[in-house]
């Protein structure tokens, strides 16, 4: 089977959950040896070496044109030159106009829908709807996602579709014992990733303002705004940035709890992060997250502060937080990077074999 995937992600992306998911997928097709190309676009705002040096060798590439990113990631891509069936899954919600191209599309979520307004949101539905128009196959990372996709595009019940779930990096485990990045003068709750919108960070300055633990807050610098909101809590606040995942698994299993409010995911890969480290973590009832913690103690109402509150203090009694981390890292072994390689290989075939 031949598979063809783009690259445009990792020009318009520095990190975050979508390029983990495409950065995991194309070591394991490299590993087990698939018919596996690569279209290399410009480099873009992110000249991302992690991909060079992750996918450089033994992959073919091919350059697509030397184009603007904005227009390639609004064109379809001609892929010239392949004469037999071949999957084309692009990173970015594009399609193959080669007329042998069997289009897959990721969905991960529908942020744009729910939370961004205005022309943002305006262009972000019309690429997921042509999309989804010319998908032979569509998969999505949860079935929270597939509701959201039945919701604003009915039509594609008429698509093959599938649920895939993330997984997490071998990186992230309770085995290997990291020492502290951070040294803090009382246990400290952690925050990890955007603060912005629907992530919901004013929850955690709440939590800090009714107790006494510290915060670490792994992400982009404060904005002026944030900046002087914690000014309040003057040393009880450190942020870390740009770190490596060996310092973000010892964030992770030195900290008291992992709070993470998001008010909305497609998935939430940190919740695995955490949970596999070992790290109790604090989330709320909504969108794909029940999906993802299961029966969890720790999974709450929207905007709970006396129960996040509660809960933080049963986590200081040993019993309680030994049994909260054994069944959360139970939990997360439900998935695997190893697992969704294998489904999406089906897949792939799946939708090769309707098209035949």
């Amino acid at each position: 089977m031949k598979i063809v995937f783009d690259s445009l992600v990792f020009a318009l992306h520095k990190f975050g959950g979508v390029t983990t998911y495409w950065n995991e997928f194309i070591r394991r097709f490299k590993q087990d040896h698939s018919d596996l190309t690569i279209l290399t676009v410009p480099a873009g705002k992110y000249l991302n070496d992690e991909f060079i040096q992750i996918h450089s060798g033994g992959i073919k590439l091919l350059p697509e044109k030397n184009w603007p990113l904005q227009l390639l990631r609004n064109t379809s891509a001609p892929v010239a030159g392949l004469t037999a069936k071949f999957i084309f899954h692009s990173t970015y919600l594009r399609t193959s106009s080669n007329k042998n191209a069997i289009n897959v599309v990721t969905i991960h979520d529908f942020t744009h829908q729910f939370f961004v307004k205005g022309l943002k949101q305006l262009l972000n539905y019309r690429q997921k709807k042509d999309a989804i128009k010319n998908a032979h196959g569509i998969v999505c990372i949860s079935q929270n996602t597939l509701k959201d996709l039945y919701r604003f595009f009915p039509e594609a019940k008429e698509k093959l579709v599938t649920v895939i779930y993330n997984g997490c990096s071998d990186t992230y485990t309770s085995d290997v014992q990291t020492p502290p990045v951070v040294k803090t003068p009382e246990p400290y709750l952690l925050f990890v990733g955007a603060r912005g919108n629907y992530k919901n960070f004013q929850f955690v300055v709440n939590v800090l303002r009714k107790s006494s633990y510290h915060l670490v807050v792994a992400g982009s610098k404060f904005t002026e705004e944030e900046t002087k909101m914690m000014s309040e809590f003057g040393e009880r606040v450190t942020l870390l940035n740009d770190l490596s995942d060996e310092k973000l698994r010892s964030l992770y299993q030195h900290a008291h709890a992992f709070i993470y409010p998001s008010l909305y995911e497609g998935f939430g890969i940190p919740l695995l992060e955490a949970m596999h480290c070992g790290c109790p973590v604090i989330a709320f009832n909504n969108s794909c997250i029940p999906e993802i913690m299961q029966d969890s103690p720790l999974l709450l109402e929207n905007d709970n502060l006396g129960g996040a509150l509660d809960v933080l203090t049963k986590l200081e009694t040993t019993k309680y937080r030994e049994d909260v981390i054994a069944s959360q890292r139970a939990n997360a072994k439900r998935f695997s990077w190893d697992k969704a390689h294998h489904e999406m290989k089906e897949f792939y075939q799946r939708c090769m074999d309707r098209t035949a």
